[in-house]
């Protein structure tokens, strides 16, 4: 039984493709952006959250349930805690679970016509699984999108999967804290072949505050990319951090330049939209 990684699943979405969607998140990504604004996703291993808030030991009470805790000298994780200290930042669902979850809203989907969006961390990463649950939505007639990198070697993953997704949203990785020798020749392959195939696409730049224009416009131009959306760099997520033990560095531009850099991709004839999450 093909299982999935999931470190959350938002209904209601209305940001993450055409219509009202569901947006499944999967665990794992081959960058670490550190203004990524799900940081439980960017590892392959055991990640939990860890809410001091919640710590009996913490606000200066006492219980007989934390009598074993390793804050109270115990052997007791915090994994075990009663008072729910330590939360999982994923879980793994079957195939057939996590379809029969998100047919739940498929009358919503054709209403509005939305459907399912895969993003994460890197959702193609999990091709061989992800295929099959690609197969069930498209039977049920479900527009599936993927939100992703595109960053990936494994071109015969992507191809399989093609027939499956009505919309792809590639995250360009061209800020230079994410630099990869290889990044624009491996981009440039896997556009070719969603190309090829006429795959809808739409790409979108997390925009902060290190990007130069005029670099970032020469980089677009290399990959042929004539429309993207740019999204502000926000720090919504930086609660997530503390509760992972990750430091946290805010990449937020100001709004000068922020509508600076989106002014000079305009001014070269890339159609650019600013977009506020």
């Amino acid at each position: 039984m093909k299982q999935l990684e999931v470190t959350a699943i938002q209904r209601g979405c209305v940001y993450d493709g055409m219509g009202v969607r569901t947006t499944v998140f999967l665990k794992g990504c081959p960058f670490s952006c550190p203004w990524c604004c799900n940081p439980e996703t960017l590892y392959s291993s055991p990640l939990f959250f860890i809410d001091n808030q919640k710590c009996i030991k913490e606000k200066g009470l006492s219980s007989s349930l934390c009598r074993k805790c390793i804050r109270n000298g115990g052997f007791d994780t915090l994994k075990c805690c009663p008072f729910g200290v330590s939360e999982a930042t994923s879980r793994l669902l079957s195939v057939e679970e996590l379809a029969n979850y998100l047919l739940r809203d498929k009358d919503l989907f054709y209403l509005s016509g939305g459907g399912v969006t895969f993003s994460g961390g890197e959702p193609i990463i999990h091709i061989p699984n992800l295929l099959p649950l690609l197969e069930i939505l498209n039977s049920e007639q479900i527009n599936c999108t993927m939100e992703t990198t595109l960053y990936c070697k494994n071109d015969r993953g992507i191809l399989g999967v093609i027939p499956y997704v009505d919309e792809w949203i590639v995250d360009l990785k061209l800020q230079q804290e994410n630099y990869r020798e290889d990044y624009d020749d491996v981009i440039m392959h896997n556009l070719q072949i969603l190309r090829d195939s006429n795959a809808n696409i739409l790409y979108r730049l997390v925009f902060i505050d290190s990007m130069d224009a005029n670099e970032i416009v020469k980089r677009l131009k290399k990959i042929d990319v004539l429309s993207i959306e740019v999204l502000k760099c926000h720090a919504l997520a930086e609660s997530k951090y503390h509760k992972l033990g990750l430091s946290f560095k805010g990449y937020v531009p100001s709004e000068k330049y922020y509508s600076d850099f989106v002014n000079a991709l305009l001014m070269v004839g890339i159609e650019t939209k600013k977009v506020a999450l």
